[in-house]
């Protein structure tokens, strides 16, 4: 038993924990390339580490594992023994085994008895071996696995340069006397270790920090003091800065995530008998660290699936004329205030016809139900709890466990997954997720007189819908309402019905409602609500024991007069509406359905001239007017002030070639975007004209919407290119 402190040893947990993941990457840099001498150097320096940690604390039994380790690396060091496959395999069962005694560390305070005589004895007869001293390899941009040692030239990591950020400053041959120096050369004085929980704490406190400071500033409207205006103003910026930072504190690049990734596909790639190559994208991508937990296990089920029922045999795939090796590909960037995370392989497809059959069969699904499922529908029955196209069960798969897990897991979040498959050349499954789930922008509605919020991620289009023409818009459709728009159907739920606050809208005598089209996965439904508040972020609370078990709600939030509204959850709400399978009704056609599956909403608006100008709704924040008066100067730019900051403006018509109109519109059109230094930008434009449903493959160029041609543009590229342009 260990005397150290409670503090002691979180601490040697955590750095452990720490030494051992860059342990890992280590060895796999090494077995790609084993001329890598940094690689050699930063884990011996790890394995070093962890050795004095250990025998400081009394962890005896650790520390000799360590030795054995840290003596078969000293061989690799001095050029005596060649990282190969049995070299790798044993640094490898080294790293498993210290973890699972760091985890019995942790539950109980002491080393667990895991017999390790075997593991010790096989690093032993490996030091004591002699090889050729490696020589040097030129890599390719990826690092591949194969099911036994390759005799050709191994390649590098896949981030290159990233993959050994971790090993910084010198690099020394040998580990320093004291144990902890040279671990982290340079981190220690630009960083701290902060407990996990105290940054919840501060997170909780600065949404409470926001709360308080929506009610000030509803109260200051109310007041009508300038002298109290002003302060509240002061009080909004600085109380925005500090949510800002803060929230960055629990922000932690996917890199945590994608540094045990190679480890997952080594592994399985040999188990399997597949030849991989891993490339990752996206390493500096960053999100809150509560979303990188979620989504871990739904990665590495995503990566499992991939190369088991994906990446050919390399037999077959030289029989298709194919690379030996498959590519798996994972790219992660942000996009429209989500990060989108893509798992990609060139492997067989997904046999449509075989999840046809199987579905069938398992009665997942109705003939004839099915029979009106299009191609992308038919794909997403994977996603069918019990469902399974593997003939055989084994440690991998078969069971039929794992993509409906994966969903939920996802879509737990605020996330969701959607797929592409081209059969016998790969598939694509596109994660989207939001950036955090602390504050979140949201959709605030009002029926019966109760106030809900609705997650703007979901949002696809806004409908005022007249009454009084309800007979040519509104039909009824197997009992359901459905509105007629764009030569589809949607879906009609009633909010205030379903969750029994008032009747059905036809029945309540409504001269007009305002109706919410929303995205549940593959699903679009309306939501009809009495009217639309306004957008605004939001601080999510969660629910009380009682209220969290209802499905139609996610959690809460106060707003700036003190009341409480309920955050409702889409898919709960499709669910409880009977939309969770039924997609039939969508469309009035086969053809049309596909179409809407493969579809996003575009806002189509002018910007100088007659031509029309398109913009993809998940690429913006809101749309605003504001009056003439209240564009102000700054350094000779235009800007406005809004949300207790200070938007420049540029007029979009300037960054597309077109001539605006020489009159200045009051009040003018703006939308809001984020730039791609993060900060909120404001597009200037003549006029909002619709909202429309546009191919994805066609989100970019030109489309045709009603008859007229729509030129979509790619704002991201045209926020790089805004510069200092600001006229209005």
């Amino acid at each position: 038993m260990t005397g150290a402190s409670p503090e002691e040893l979180a601490e040697f947990l955590a750095e452990s924990q720490e030494n051992l993941d860059r342990f890992d990457r280590d060895v796999l840099a090494l077995e790609s390339d084993p001329s890598n001498r940094d690689a050699v150097a930063s884990a011996f320096r790890a394995i070093h580490t962890l050795k004095g940690t250990c025998g400081f604390l009394g962890f005896g039994r650790l520390e000799g594992l360590a030795h054995d380790g840290e003596s078969l690396l000293a061989r690799v060091r001095d050029g005596a023994v060649r990282v190969d496959a049995a070299v790798a395999d044993a640094l490898l069962a080294l790293e498993d085994a210290v973890r699972r005694s760091l985890d019995a560390i942790a539950a109980t305070g002491d080393e667990d008895d895991e017999h390790w005589e075997e593991l010790r004895a096989r690093l032993v007869a490996l030091a004591e071996q002699a090889h050729e001293a490696p020589r040097s390899v030129a890599g390719a941009n990826a690092v591949v696995f194969a099911p036994a040692p390759s005799s050709g030239a191994p390649a590098e990591l896949s981030s290159g340069p990233e993959s050994q950020a971790s090993v910084e400053g010198d690099v020394a041959r040998g580990a320093e006397p004291d144990g902890k120096s040279g671990a982290r050369p340079t981190l220690g004085e630009t960083a701290v270790r902060v407990d996990v929980g105290l940054l919840d704490r501060l997170m909780n406190l600065v949404g409470e920090l926001v709360l308080a400071r929506n009610r000030v500033m509803q109260l200051a409207q109310s007041e009508g003091s300038a002298a109290l205006a002003a302060s509240t103003q002061q009080l909004s910026i600085i109380a925005s800065e500090l949510q800002e930072q803060v929230m960055k504190t629990r922000m932690q690049p996917i890199d945590t995530l994608f540094a045990k990734l190679p480890r997952v596909v080594r592994d399985l790639a040999r188990e399997l008998g597949r030849e991989v190559e891993l490339v990752l994208e996206g390493r500096d991508t960053e999100l809150d660290r509560t979303i990188i937990e979620a989504i871990r296990d739904p990665m590495t089920h995503l990566i499992r699936n991939a190369i088991d029922h994906g990446i050919e045999p390399p037999d077959e795939r030289r029989s298709q004329g194919k690379a030996a090796h498959g590519v798996l590909r994972i790219d992660a960037y942000h996009e429209g205030g989500s990060v989108i995370i893509d798992v990609s392989d060139d492997g067989r497809g997904i046999d449509l016809e075989a999840v046809r059959a199987r579905a069938l069969a398992r009665g997942l699904v109705h003939a004839d139900e099915l029979a009106r499922l299009g191609p992308r529908e038919v794909a997403e029955l994977i996603f069918v709890p019990g469902f399974s196209t593997a003939t055989t069960v084994s440690a991998v798969s078969g069971r039929g466990v794992g993509m409906d897990v994966v969903k939920t897991n996802v879509e737990s979040v605020g996330g969701s997954i959607d797929i592409d498959s081209d059969p016998g050349r790969g598939t694509r499954m596109r994660l989207r997720i939001p950036l955090t789930l602390a504050i979140i922008p949201a959709l605030m509605v009002e029926t019966h007189g109760q106030r809900f919020a609705i997650p703007q991620a979901a949002l696809a289009e806004l409908v005022r819908l007249e009454l009084d023409g309800r007979h040519s818009l509104v039909e009824i459709v197997d009992h359901t309402p459905v509105l007629r728009r764009r030569d589809r159907l949607v879906p009609l739920l009633d909010l205030g019905a379903i969750l029994g606050l008032a009747p059905p809208f036809p029945e309540r005598g409504l001269d007009a409602v305002s109706v919410v089209i929303l995205s549940a996965g593959a699903t679009s439904f309306g939501i009809v609500v009495d009217r639309i508040v306004d957008t605004q972020e939001i601080v999510v609370k969660p629910l009380g024991q009682f209220v969290s078990q209802l499905q139609c709600y996610s959690g809460a939030t106060i707003l700036g007069d003190g009341r409480v509204a309920l955050i409702v959850d889409v898919g709960g709400i499709a669910q409880l509406g009977g939309l969770a399978v039924e997609r039939a009704h969508e469309t009035t056609s086969e053809s049309v359905g596909e179409a809407e599956s493969e579809a996003e909403p575009v806002i189509v608006l002018a910007a100088g001239g007659t031509e029309r100008l398109g913009v993809r709704l998940r690429e913006i924040e809101r749309l605003e007017e504001f009056a003439l008066g209240a564009v102000e100067y700054v350094e000779g730019h235009e800007v406005v002030q809004y949300r207790g900051g200070v938007m420049r403006l540029v007029r979009l018509a300037h960054l597309v070639g077109l001539a605006s109109q020489p009159a200045r519109p009051d009040p003018i059109n703006v939308i809001v975007a984020v730039d791609p230094a993060g900060q909120l930008v404001g597009l200037v434009v003549d006029e909002v004209l619709d909202m429309a449903l546009a191919p994805v493959s066609r989100t970019h160029g030109a489309i045709v919407l009603d008859g007229k041609l729509v030129r979509v543009l790619e704002l991201d590229a045209l926020l790089e290119r805004a510069g200092e342009v600001s006229h209005v």
